[in-house]
């Protein structure tokens, strides 16, 4: 069995480099930020496991609620936020 973990694990890092890769970057750090936060969460076993589809919707408001409490404004944070978000959480990969 160890040869099928060794497996499944690199499988699971292989799938998570190529979502993250797929993450096209621009000038607007936060934006970038939630996409690659948004890629990461696409591929976590745990998010699409035992937690119910919807509380990924949570996501938005805590990430804008944490960059905001950094320091950042909380209009274009939540622009930022959204633009990411949005831009990596609709497109799944294999």
């Amino acid at each position: 069995m160890d040869g099928l973990w060794k497996a499944m694990r690199q499988e699971g890092f292989t799938r998570l480099a190529a979502r993250l890769d797929a993450v096209s970057m621009c000038a607007d750090p936060v934006r970038d930020l939630a996409a690659l936060g948004a890629a990461y969460l696409a591929n976590a076993l745990v998010a699409t496991g035992p937690l119910p589809d919807h509380a990924l919707d949570h996501g938005l408001p805590m990430l804008t609620a944490l960059f905001v409490s950094a320091g950042d404004t909380p209009d274009s944070c939540r622009r930022s936020v959204e633009l990411g978000w949005q831009s990596h959480n609709s497109s799944p990969l294999p």
